[in-house]
């Protein structure tokens, strides 16, 4: 069976390459995360040989944490099916895939555009009216890490809004942090391996968008006028790992020493992909987004600058099916969907505006950018902005419950949408971004009153599957929420932990009860309240 298994991976894979770029295949590199406990060395020279000779070189460790490494191999010496045979069999390894180069999501159009119809549309200055970003209510700044090919650190409108690590000491050659970077004060560059972040047009573009100064009388202002942007300029998914392995690293330190290490890095950026390739294809790459997310981190990324069903076709990070991914496709001043991109009913969440939006450019002047490049960075600039809140029961539920609080605040994106016809069908929402609604609506789950013990709302009703409650409860604290089939007896049980922060909202899945009436009982102690609902 597993000699079956190997034949039809290898059989897919070939399917796979015939449908790449070529170029986009890096030969003879691979990706490979081994067991926890097992040493690449040990597992080069003991597993992975063919007769007395080792088939691959330990090029580098990509993330420590996850064991997982970057390996090379002579493919003029040795077949790369026989190499992925041979990785594939191997018991000591969770997960593996080729390297590839990466393809950056734009159409920039160069041609003037100052007026910034995009954040009109998404009602961004009413979001502003609550706060224009740059910290949380506890004065932590806010960060976002945005992953590209290049910037210029040096453009007017971004100076004071690039991430200074707080516990690097610049220029002195020493890794102060002790986290395998020597004097990354900004973030890594990973095509020099240095901290000097290539010059670039593309994520100078995108991280104008997230982050421009505002308000200062010059040029364009971002989504957020204050933010920290921590910059990453790379080429190929082994530094796109290394990358995204280094801000778990500085979230999860920020967690684990409430604040008083790392940072709080909220969100990345990812306006680049694979076209025509789905997740099963790039299972190391893919299982980033469930690593970042469960220290609070979520992911805003876009679909390819082609008119296709990523359904049908396969896109790469949209077809992931992490829930801390939040996928957007491009979208018009009016309202449609471009003509030049991807769209999915499943993988794709939510439409932002990106054609034909302004934003900087090289040597302090500014211009028009397009394709999901620009659609992309509206979501993230989104997401950092609601972190920004009043709320100061926000930032305590981020550092004890991150990775249930990342997932609230991406509800709350998607939820608040715009209904826009030309995206039903071709997203998961058929919405378009509107941060102004998603700030009021974060604004009112941070001020939730107390009051007596009810189930305001119990949807839908009757249920096949997934039963939706609202309700309001006395005190924070734990309650047990309980269904009863006609005879009394429990059928289903859940804690329901009501905090200070977060929707006074609950689901419990019905799924496979016979159809029948049964009774939904919430509460705790003396105090409980009931009602009754049909499954069908």
């Amino acid at each position: 069976m597993r000699f079956l298994n190997v034949i039809l991976f290898l059989l897919a894979f070939q399917l796979v390459l015939a449908q790449e770029k070529a170029p986009l295949l890096i030969p003879g590199e691979l990706l490979v995360q081994l067991a926890p406990g097992v040493t690449a060395s040990e597992w080069v020279k003991k597993e992975l040989r063919v007769g007395d000779q080792a088939v691959i070189h330990h090029e580098r460790i990509l993330s420590d944490r996850l064991n997982i490494h970057l390996f090379s191999f002579p493919e003029k010496a040795i077949a790369s099916a026989k190499v992925y045979e041979l990785v594939n069999a191997n018991s000591l390894v969770v997960r593996w895939q080729p390297n590839y180069e990466l393809e950056f999501r734009n159409t920039p159009n160069d041609s003037e555009f100052f007026r910034q119809w995009d954040m009109d549309l998404i009602d961004a200055p009413r979001a502003w009216e609550v706060t224009t970003g740059g910290s949380t209510a506890k004065g932590t700044p806010i960060v976002v890490a945005v992953m590209d090919s290049g910037f210029d650190p040096s453009h007017e409108d971004l100076q004071g809004n690039f991430w200074q690590n707080p516990h690097e000491i610049p220029g002195d050659g020493i890794d102060n942090d002790n986290n395998g970077y020597i004097d990354d004060m900004l973030g890594w560059d990973f095509f020099s391996d240095s901290p000097n972040i290539a010059p670039g047009n593309h994520g100078l573009s995108t991280g104008a968008i997230i982050g421009a100064k505002g308000n200062n009388g010059t040029g364009v202002a971002g989504l957020n006028w204050d933010i920290d942007l921590m910059l990453f300029s790379f080429n190929t998914v082994g530094d796109l790992v290394e990358a995204y392995e280094y801000v778990i690293d500085q979230r999860q330190r920020f967690n684990t020493s409430g604040g008083t290490d790392g940072s709080f890095v909220v969100a990345t950026n990812n306006s680049f992909g694979q076209t025509g390739v789905t997740c099963e294809q790039q299972p190391v790459w893919g299982a980033m987004y469930d690593e970042m997310g469960a220290v609070g981190i979520l992911s805003s990324s876009g679909v390819s600058n082609q008119q296709f069903d990523v359904e049908e076709f396969g896109d790469m990070p949209a077809t992931c099916t992490s829930d801390y991914l939040l996928i957007s496709c491009n979208t018009t001043q009016d309202d449609n969907l471009y003509q030049g991109s991807a769209y999915g009913a499943v993988s794709v969440d939510i439409g932002s505006p990106g054609e034909a939006s302004v934003t900087a450019k090289p040597s302090n002047t500014y211009g028009t950018f397009g394709g999901n490049s620009a659609a992309t960075p509206h979501v993230t600039g989104a997401i950092a902005l609601l972190y920004a809140t009043t709320c100061e029961g926000l930032e305590e539920a981020a550092i004890t419950n991150p990775a249930g609080t990342a997932l609230l605040v991406k509800e709350f994106l998607m939820q608040s949408g715009d209904e826009v016809v030309a995206l039903e069908g071709r997203t998961l929402t058929g919405r378009r971004l509107n941060v102004g609604t998603a700030m009021e609506i974060m604004e009112a789950s941070c001020q939730n009153t107390l009051g007596p013990l009810a189930l305001n709302r119990v949807y839908p009703n009757p249920v096949r599957d997934l039963l939706t409650v609202e309700f309001t409860s006395p005190q924070n604290g734990s309650f047990q929420a309980e269904v009863h089939d006609v005879l009394g007896r429990l059928v289903r049980t859940q804690e329901v932990v009501v905090a200070e922060f977060g929707l006074r909202r609950f689901s419990v899945d019905v799924a496979g009860l016979p159809a029948g009436t049964y009774l939904l009982r919430f509460g705790g102690g003396q105090d409980w309240v009931a009602h009754k609902i049909i499954v069908y």
